[in-house]
């Protein structure tokens, strides 16, 4: 992944997304493990990026849904 990609992966996790993400993927990695594959510093796993779209894309979802009007 390029740098440009990790800051924007990280700009739309929301908090407490690494140990979040090391529990989706049954602690196959530690949360700081997950954090350095996304601030870039260790080789990113593809189970790791899926569940970090997996979590901004229900994120998103939930907060496109409170902004509608009843």
């Amino acid at each position: 992944m390029q740098k440009q990609n990790f800051e924007e992966l990280k700009r739309k996790l929301p908090r407490g997304w690494s140990k979040l993400i090391s529990e989706k993927i049954d602690g196959k990695y530690t949360p700081g493990t997950v954090k350095q594959m996304i601030n870039g510093y260790r080789t990113m796993n593809p189970a790791v990026l899926q569940v970090a779209n997996e979590i901004i894309e229900f994120f998103n979802q939930k907060h496109t849904e409170n902004e509608k009007p009843d």
